[in-house]
């Protein structure tokens, strides 16, 4: 019984920290695509400032 239970937690913390890895990879993730777009939208600010 005490083996299983255990087992169980060791279980539990394994998912815990996949689930956080998890998370931190999608939220470097999204600030990745975040800066790579507002690097894009200026760049489209200063070709139209050129532009003008």
């Amino acid at each position: 019984m005490t083996n299983e239970l255990q087992d169980a937690s060791n279980v539990t913390k394994m998912t815990v920290k996949e689930e956080r890895k998890q998370i931190f990879e999608f939220i470097s993730i999204r600030g990745v695509l975040r800066s790579c777009f507002t690097i894009r939208s200026n760049n489209k600010r200063n070709t139209s400032h050129q532009s003008l």
